[in-house]
């Protein structure tokens, strides 16, 4: 995954797990049910607005000034999060470009441009729309020199494990032991 992806480096965590595996021949099932799990689990992170530690993340401005919740206008990146499993560990996260951007936060180089920017021209009235329209329906077009900038973005980190997550991993671990153990 290009964009942004996790692997996992909790010592209990681990410890549960090579249990498991030490046992196995093939510990790609139960790295793709925590896999799996993981997705789950960051997704609802993004319907809570928090991070793996329980802080809340910050409002975005378009969140402050339209409403609607956090990195979910188009729920593109929440839709994106996916893991991969093998016999050697899982990784989940996305491939979406700026999820890198929204997990670790940043800053944002915006290099001087010339912007063309689409209104509405009508006729009738002799009246310049002072809205911007997408190119499709505007019948005028100007364009603005715009000055290189940067935006600094706040840390959101959805990628992670909590308190639960531990628990959900210790029970796949004990289900897959229990396997490992023969038992019905």
């Amino acid at each position: 995954m290009e964009g942004v992806s996790i692997r996992v480096d909790d010592a209990a965590v681990r410890a549960a797990v090579g249990r498991v595996v030490d046992r196995m021949t093939n510990a790609r099932g139960l790295y793709d049910g925590i896999g799996a799990a993981m997705v789950v689990s960051t997704q609802m992170r993004f319907e809570r607005e928090r991070a793996p530690d329980g802080n809340p993340w910050p409002q975005s401005l378009r969140a402050k000034l339209e409403g609607g919740k956090t990195l979910q206008l188009s729920a593109r990146l929440v839709q994106s999060i996916t893991h991969v499993a093998d016999d050697n560990g899982v990784a989940w996260g996305s491939d979406v470009a700026y999820a890198r951007i929204h997990q670790l936060g940043g800053t944002i180089k915006r290099e001087a441009r010339t912007q063309t920017v689409y209104r509405r021209y009508d006729a009738r009235a002799d009246e310049l729309s002072h809205r911007f329209v997408p190119k499709r329906l505007a019948n005028f077009a100007t364009d603005h020199e715009v000055g290189a900038y940067e935006i600094e973005m706040p840390e959101r980190p959805y990628l992670g494990i909590d308190n639960d997550d531990r628990i959900e991993i210790e029970a796949q671990v004990k289900e897959w032991l229990a396997i490992a153990d023969g038992a019905p």
